[in-house]
C-alpha cells in the first residue's frame, strides 16, 4: 500500500530522479538540473524529438500535460547513491575482499564449481590496463555485478485476449556469498515507470 515500505525493504531510500517518459516511443527525457530533488521538476521541452531511425522526421508525442507534468514517468534511483549505502552496511567491503583473494589465492579455475568465485571469467576479466580486473585491484575493492532482465505476463497466458507485460531489470553483486547476494537489500533495481493508475486496495 504505501513506496516507502517497498523503498526500504530494497534499500531505495535515497533521493530519485523522475525522468519524463515519451508515451509513444518511450524515450526517456531528464529534468532540469535545478529542479531533479524537486517532486514537481521542470523538463526543457514538451515535445518528444526522438529521431528513430536517425533519419526519420521526429517522434512529435507530446510528453507533457497543460499543468507541465508528464504523461508517464521513470523513477530512477541513481546507482553511486545506492552503492553507497550498499558498500555501507556491515561486512560488505570484507565479503569482496575475500572475493578477490579466492581468486587470486586459485589461479586456476577449480573443475568443481562449488562458490561463485570458482568461475573462469574472474581470472580472464581484464581491467582498462590489462591486467586482471578481480586481482589487480591494489588498495581498490572491486566488485562484479550480473545484469538480470526478465519480462513476464502477471494476468496469465490463456486465451487470445490483449496482456500486459510487467518486467524487472536489476543487478545482483557476486561477490557476497550465496545465502545473500538475493536478498533484496543487496539488489540494485534502477528505477520503475509509474503506471497509470494505483494498484487496487488490499483487505
Amino acid at each position: 500500500k504505501d513506496i516507502r515500505t517497498l523503498e526500504n525493504k530494497y534499500n531505495f531510500d535515497i533521493p530519485t530522479v523522475l525522468y519524463a517518459v515519451c508515451p509513444i516511443c518511450n524515450t526517456l527525457y531528464h529534468p532540469e538540473k535545478s529542479s531533479r530533488a524537486s517532486s514537481s521538476p521542470a523538463y526543457a521541452s514538451s515535445i518528444c524529438s526522438n529521431r528513430s531511425p536517425p533519419a526519420s522526421p521526429p517522434c512529435g508525442a507530446q510528453i507533457l500535460d497543460d499543468n507541465g507534468r508528464p504523461f508517464k514517468y521513470y523513477e530512477y534511483y541513481p546507482f553511486s547513491d545506492w552503492f553507497a549505502k550498499f558498500v555501507a552496511q556491515p561486512g560488505i567491503l570484507q565479503y569482496a575482499d575475500e572475493f578477490c583473494k579466492k581468486v587470486q589465492q586459485n589461479p586456476i579455475p577449480p573443475a568443481d564449481k562449488l562458490e561463485t568465485s570458482d568461475g573462469a571469467i574472474y581470472r580472464e576479466l581484464k581491467d582498462h590496463t590489462g591486467g586482471c580486473f578481480v586481482t589487480d585491484g591494489g588498495e581498490e575493492a572491486r566488485f562484479i555485478f550480473l545484469l538480470h532482465s526478465d519480462f513476464f505476463n502477471l494476468e496469465g497466458t490463456t486465451g487470445r485476449k490483449k496482456h500486459h507485460s510487467t518486467g524487472i531489470v536489476s543487478l545482483k553483486c557476486l561477490n557476497l556469498p550465496l545465502e545473500i547476494c538475493d536478498d533484496p537489500v543487496n539488489v540494485y533495481v534502477p528505477g520503475f515507470f509509474r503506471g497509470r493508475k494505483e494498484p487496487d486496495g488490499v483487505d
